[in-house]
């Protein structure tokens, strides 16, 4: 029977062995150097995906900022169009207004979908760097036997 200390000790055991990505009974000093070196090279594939990613934000967030000055400018000539009282010029500058804050909240919506996606990336190479991590630790300790 096996004691309390022991069984927690195996329950440690059992979550730190699958805390990563990767399931380190498939370990053996034979592949330990050849799992290590995957998993470095998918962390940096992953990080250079981020990258692409922050660099698109980039270019949505300049995309977001040009959209919002469209809104902001047809809602001026709307105003300067009520003022004139000219129905027609009113209603095309209402067109207006309303397209460009359409136009605004699409790309705000791609912003959002993005920064997602960027704060999924991060976790997932979080992920990948404990993986690395307990991959290290298991070859230390395979090398030991």
């Amino acid at each position: 029977v096996a004691s309390t200390n022991e069984r927690v000790a195996e329950h440690y055991e059992r979550m730190r062995r699958y805390a990563g990505l990767i399931d380190l009974n498939i370990l053996t000093k034979e592949n330990c150097d050849e799992k290590r070196i995957e998993w470095q090279e998918k962390q940096e594939t992953e990080k250079e995906k981020l990258l692409d990613l922050q660099e698109e934000l980039g270019v949505l967030e300049s995309s977001y900022e040009n959209k919002k000055d469209l809104v902001e400018t047809a809602i001026r000539e709307y105003e300067s169009a009520l003022a004139g009282g000219d129905e027609s010029q009113i209603e095309s500058k209402d067109d207006k207004v309303r397209d460009a804050r359409n136009e605004l909240d699409i790309v705000e919506n791609k912003l959002d979908d993005k920064e997602d996606e960027i704060e999924e990336k991060e976790d997932y190479i979080d992920d990948i760097d404990t993986t690395l991590d307990l991959i290290k630790d298991e070859c230390v300790r395979l090398s030991g036997k």
